[in-house]
């Protein structure tokens, strides 16, 4: 069973016991488990990592991508996401010596913007993203790496990418390198693409899938 929404494991207590009932049917079905969409950190660490834990109660555990984003705490708050850098990296170990055969597929995101395009994340971040990716790879904390580019996936943003480009279809939208909406050079972001495949060659971390 493959969940594909993050919203499954929102904060509301009403919507975390509907969750936990979920995972009971699946427990009796004898289901295996996969959450390829990813799961809030917020909801990962909250009462002592009750979430991941009553997911292994559930059954077979297959796979889980982690939202990671980026590291920087200055864009995680740029973006409004409620945690930080030291909630990822506790949630990484604790999945890691808690669930050893789950595979761990971490998402990173380049070209991160803010909702009024002034902030944006700067190349030496995304070096400092890279260098987080390869301790992941050295301290086995994940399997596969993906990087996409960020899209302008609030309202607010969207509407100032389409003044901007008005012309451009909606497709290009999502975590595509023609958003045009990072003030640095694109190239950039393809040779962060380009060394993280070269992490996977080094370290020996074959691809479930690629995107």
């Amino acid at each position: 069973m493959d969940f594909t929404d993050e919203n499954l494991t929102g904060n509301r207590l009403y919507t975390r016991r509907r969750v936990f009932e979920i995972f009971k049917h699946i427990r009796d079905k004898e289901y295996k488990l996969a959450f390829s969409d990813g799961l809030t950190f917020e909801s990962m660490v909250k009462n002592n990592f009750e979430l991941l834990q009553k997911i292994s109660e559930a059954g077979q555990w297959a796979e889980i991508a982690i939202p990671i984003e980026t590291t920087n705490d200055r864009l995680l708050k740029l973006v409004k996401k409620p945690h930080n850098r030291e909630a990822v990296i506790r949630t990484l170990y604790f999945i890691r010596n808690h669930y050893p055969n789950v595979f761990r597929e971490a998402f990173f995101i380049g070209g991160i913007v803010s909702e009024n395009f002034e902030e944006a994340q700067t190349p030496e971040e995304l070096e400092t993203d890279l260098k987080f990716m390869r301790f992941c790879f050295e301290e086995n904390l994940v399997d596969q790496i993906d990087f996409f580019r960020f899209s302008p996936i609030s309202y607010k943003l969207y509407r100032r990418w389409r003044e901007k480009f008005p012309e451009k279809p909606f497709e290009l939208l999502q975590f595509s390198q023609e958003a045009g909406i990072w003030p640095y050079p694109s190239e950039i972001l393809n040779e962060i693409e380009s060394r993280i495949n070269e992490l996977h060659v080094n370290y020996g971390k074959q691809r479930l899938r690629s995107y």
